[in-house]
Formats: structure tokens, C-alpha cells, sequence
């Protein structure tokens, strides 16, 4: 081996050798063996976050409205990106707040003396989707489909 490098340099030849390219595509393939893994596994915490948040951001202003018509309005299913204005209450004049849904994901909201948010996105991770977030007797919760508390 030792021979045939210094031939090498003794004829100025330059350039890698094909041992050399096998090992550099061996440590290219080991790093994209890891990589693209943990980048679908962002990826899907990512879209997991954006349900959170709209179910959150809906609630504040679900509780907004509440606090005008002592009534909470609700929102026919409705697929992002979008910026619905949420259905008033029967008997509401007041106008109603409008709500921001993040691109794939599916809101519907039941309103009344109580409501239920649910938030579905297709490329959410298995029990993870729908998220729902429910308010009852004043206390709200937000769980994902396989009940976990999100």
C-alpha cells in the first residue's frame, strides 16, 4: 500500500483512489441512515404542534365571543389555510371573532354552553390526530385521539 502511494507522488499523479470514494460514500450513506429518520420525526412533531396551537388560538377567541353573547358560536369543518369568522350563537348580535387555521389541518367547532374543538391533519402520527379540546364546567382540556393529554 505504502508502495503504491509513493509511486504515486514519485509520477505526480493526482486524485483519489477508488478505496477512498467507497469509504466517503459509505460515511455519506450511515449520516442519510440517521438523518432522514429524525427529519420525518420533526416533521411530524411540527404539524402535531400546529394542531395544538390552532385548538388553543380557536379556544381564546371561542371564550372572547362567550364573554358578549354568554353563548360559545361554532364553525362548520373548515380546512387550512384559512381564516374563517366563527357562527354566532342564536339570538347574538355581537360580531364574531375571526379564527386562523394552519395549512392541512381540519377544524369544527360545537358551540353552546359548552364547546368542543377538534383539529385533524392527515399527516399527524398514528393517535395523533384528531386533537380535541372540550370546555365543560369551566375547565378545559385538550387530548389527542389515542387520550392522552396533549
Amino acid at each position: 500500500m505504502f508502495e503504491l502511494i509513493r509511486r504515486m507522488k514519485e509520477r505526480d499523479e493526482k486524485g483519489f483512489t477508488l478505496v477512498e470514494l467507497l469509504i466517503v460514500i459509505a460515511i455519506i450513506a450511515i449520516l442519510a441512515a440517521i438523518a432522514i429518520p429524525q427529519f420525518a420525526s420533526y416533521r411530524a412533531r411540527g404539524i402535531e404542534s400546529s394542531m395544538v396551537a390552532d385548538a388553543r388560538n380557536i379556544a381564546t377567541s371561542l371564550e372572547a365571543a362567550f364573554a358578549d353573547c354568554q353563548a360559545y358560536p361554532s364553525l362548520a369543518a373548515t380546512a387550512g389555510p384559512a381564516a374563517p369568522t366563527l357562527t354566532a350563537p342564536t339570538g347574538c348580535t355581537a360580531t364574531m371573532p375571526t379564527v386562523n387555521i394552519s395549512s392541512g389541518n381540519t377544524v369544527t367547532v360545537t358551540g353552546g354552553t359548552t364547546f368542543t374543538i377538534t383539529v385533524d391533519n392527515a399527516n399527524a402520527r398514528s393517535g395523533r390526530s384528531p386533537v380535541t379540546m372540550t370546555n365543560a364546567g369551566g375547565a378545559t382540556t385538550c387530548t389527542w385521539a389515542d387520550g392522552s393529554n396533549c
